[in-house]
């Protein structure tokens, strides 16, 4: 699947598990760097922007590979536009996640009313003796 952000184009499939294998672990990793700078101790607003910055950087360049950071942002130093190109990953794999879940829901409750669970509760017939 092809990812656009910032006018780069990535290569993610949210339905390959060797892919998620790396997304969902960096993406947790992220989750709890962005908490950690939220929660120090408050002091100049650019040093917790670089931070943030440099959390979302490992997390680009984990998921999608060495310098995808650079390439994404081109050297700039706005945490907002990290954080939107944050936000589509995210969105993305959400998105994935709600189509499996209904076409997979949809196949189990199809196989539930044509397949072997609608076997349950059949009773076998009884020989005569």
């Amino acid at each position: 699947m092809n990812i656009e952000i910032n006018g780069v184009t990535l290569q993610g499939d949210f339905m390959d598990a060797g892919f998620m294998e790396v997304l969902e672990p960096a993406l947790l990793e992220v989750k709890e760097d962005m908490q950690k700078v939220r929660t120090q101790p408050r002091g100049l607003v650019a040093a917790g922007y670089d931070a943030l910055n440099k959390a979302l950087d490992k997390f680009f360049n984990k998921v999608f590979g060495p310098d995808t950071s650079e390439q994404l942002f081109n050297g700039s130093r706005n945490v907002m536009i990290r954080m939107e190109a944050l936000a589509k990953v995210d969105q993305l794999a959400k998105e994935s996640r709600k189509q499996f879940n209904d076409f997979s829901n949809r196949y189990s409750q199809r196989q539930q009313q044509n397949g072997f669970n609608s076997m349950q509760g059949h009773k076998p017939k009884q020989k005569r003796t």
